[in-house]
């Protein structure tokens, strides 16, 4: 996502993504310049602690997969 004045690009999970938000899309890509950070200290799992992350589930995955489970056990 873009912000209004252009000067900052974030990500934001699909599911918040609204009408007229500017997305980047395309091959060519944005250049950034990511923040500096100690490098020490971070665990295997430290993605997971973002709130953006495509290993965590999403409410409505959860709930899709727990109504297929809940499907599947009626047959």
């Amino acid at each position: 996502i873009i912000e209004d004045d252009k000067s900052r690009a974030y990500t934001k999970p699909i599911r918040l993504v609204k009408k007229g938000d500017l997305i980047v899309v395309g091959e060519e890509g944005i250049r950034i310049t990511p923040p500096e950070r100690p490098r020490e200290g971070g665990g295997l799992f430290e993605f997971m602690a973002s709130e953006v992350s495509p290993e965590k589930p999403s409410a409505f995955i959860v709930k899709r997969v727990a109504e297929d489970l809940k499907q599947t056990k009626e047959r």
